[in-house]
C-alpha cells in the first residue's frame, strides 16, 4: 500500500471512485450525505489535482483519495475550536472504494494526513463529516478526534447538511518541548507517527541500542545544531539525490558542517548532473517527507532502488545522529551498529566517498 500525491493521470480513477460512492449511497449501502452531480464531482478531483492537494491510496490500483490543504470551509468560522492557531491542516473528501471497506484504508489515510501535516509544521488537525455518516464519526472518535459541534449549513452545494466539526491537536498550545535524552523508544507511542514507530520497531528487532530526544520540527541544519548538544553528536547531513534521467537514486550521508559540491561527488560515482530528487520519489522509496531524510528510511526501500553513499568522515565517528524518519525526534546510534547490523538487515550496501567541500 502507498499513499502519494496524485497526478492528472489519476483523474479517471478518482472520478470512478466518486461514482462508486454515489452508487452505494443511492442503493442504500452507505450513508455519507453526498449527492451525485453536486459533490464530489469529477471537477472536484480535477481542481484539487491542479492545485496540488489531492492524494491517492494505491494497493493494486487506486482504492482511495482525499484532499489535504489549509482551506477551511465557511462553517469552520466561529465554531469554537479549542486551539486557535493558523497552523491548521484540513482533511477533505476522504473516499475509500466501497469494495475495499473494512480493510483499514480509511484509518491509514487519516494517519498519513496527520503525518503529512506534522511534517509541514501544522499540528492542528481539523476535518468534518455529515452527521448522518456514523461510520466516519466512529472512526474519527477512535482516532482521537474531538467533536467541536454540529453546524447546520449548505455544504458544497448540498442543502440542509448537519456538519460535524472535529479537531485534534498534537502541539497542545504551541509550547516548546524540553529536550531530554532518553534511552530507547518512547513509553507511549499513541501520538507518534506510524513511520516513526516502525523505525523503533525495526531497531528494537535488531537489538540495536539507541538514545533519543524529542524536539520541535527540525528541517534544516540550523535547527539540528541545537539538537547536537543534547545528543552529544553532530547530526549527519542527509541528501536525497538522483541523476538527470531519474533512473538512479542516491542517499548521501556527510558531516553536517561540510559543504556539498555536486561536481565533487559526480566524479566519484560516475553520475553526471546530479540533482536533488523530487519529494514524491523520497516518499515512494524511503517513506520520508522533506526535512526528515535519514538513513533509517532505507528499511522502507525493499527493492534496493537507493544507493547509500557515506562520506569517510562520517565513518570515523563513533556515533551517528539521524532522524527516525520524522523531523520531530532524533537518534544517537553507534556507527558500528548502523554499518554491521542495520544496513545488512535492510539488504543495502554502502559506497565510501571522499568529500572535501571547501571553496
Amino acid at each position: 500500500m502507498m499513499i502519494r500525491k496524485s497526478t492528472i493521470s489519476d483523474l479517471e480513477a478518482i472520478a470512478k471512485l466518486y461514482d462508486k460512492i454515489h452508487m452505494a449511497e443511492e442503493n442504500g449501502l452507505q450513508t455519507i450525505g453526498w449527492v451525485r452531480n453536486v459533490y464530489p464531482t469529477r471537477k472536484t478531483a480535477e481542481d484539487s489535482i491542479r492545485r496540488g492537494d489531492m492524494f491517492v491510496l494505491e494497493d493494486g490500483g487506486i482504492l482511495g483519495s482525499a484532499i489535504i490543504n489549509q482551506i477551511q470551509v465557511d462553517a469552520y468560522e466561529g465554531a469554537g475550536w479549542e486551539y486557535e492557531t493558523d497552523k491548521v491542516c484540513v482533511l477533505h473528501t476522504l473516499v475509500i472504494d466501497p469494495g475495499a471497506a473494512g480493510k483499514g484504508y480509511g484509518r491509514s489515510f487519516v494517519e498519513f494526513y496527520e503525518q503529512w501535516a506534522l511534517e509541514h509544521g501544522l499540528p492542528e488537525f481539523r476535518l468534518d463529516t455529515n452527521a448522518r455518516n456514523m461510520v466516519a464519526r466512529a472512526m474519527y472518535k477512535k482516532l482521537g478526534y474531538t467533536q467541536i459541534g454540529i453546524v447546520p449549513t449548505v455544504f458544497n452545494g448540498i442543502e440542509d447538511v448537519d456538519l460535524v466539526l472535529l479537531e485534534k491537536n498534537l502541539d497542545h498550545g504551541g509550547k516548546e518541548r524540553e529536550m531530554t535524552l532518553y534511552d530507547g523508544r518512547p513509553e507511549n507511542v499513541a501520538d507518534r507517527l506510524p513511520r516513526e514507530v516502525r523505525t523503533y520497531d525495526f531497531l528494537d528487532s535488531l537489538h540495536i541500542p539507541y538514545q533519543r530526544t524529542d524536539h520541535e520540527r527540525a528541517d534544516n541544519m540550523e535547527a539540528c545544531n541545537e539538537i547536537d548538544a543534547v545528543l552529544g553528536v553532530i547530526i549527519c547531513k542527509n541528501l536525497f539525490l538522483c541523476n538527470r534521467q531519474k533512473t538512479k537514486y542516491y542517499l548521501l550521508m556527510m558531516p553536517g558542517d561540510k559543504k556539498f559540491k555536486t561536481k565533487e561527488l559526480s566524479q566519484q560515482i560516475n553520475s553526471a548532473r546530479l540533482s536533488f530528487a523530487e519529494p514524491d520519489a523520497m516518499l515512494k522509496y524511503l517513506d520520508i517527507e522533506p526535512g526528515a531524510v535519514s538513513i533509517m528510511g532505507l528499511m522502507n526501500d525493499r527493492d534496493r532502488v537507493v544507493q547509500l553513499l557515506i562520506d569517510e568522515d562520517v565513518l570515523r565517528d563513533e556515533y551517528i545522529g539521524c532522524h527516525p524518519c520524522v523531523c520531530t525526534s532524533s537518534l544517537k546510534i553507534r556507527t558500528e551498529d548502523v554499518i554491521k547490523k542495520f544496513l545488512p538487515a535492510t539488504d543495502h550496501e554502502y559506497m565510501t566517498v571522499h568529500l572535501v567541500g571547501e571553496d
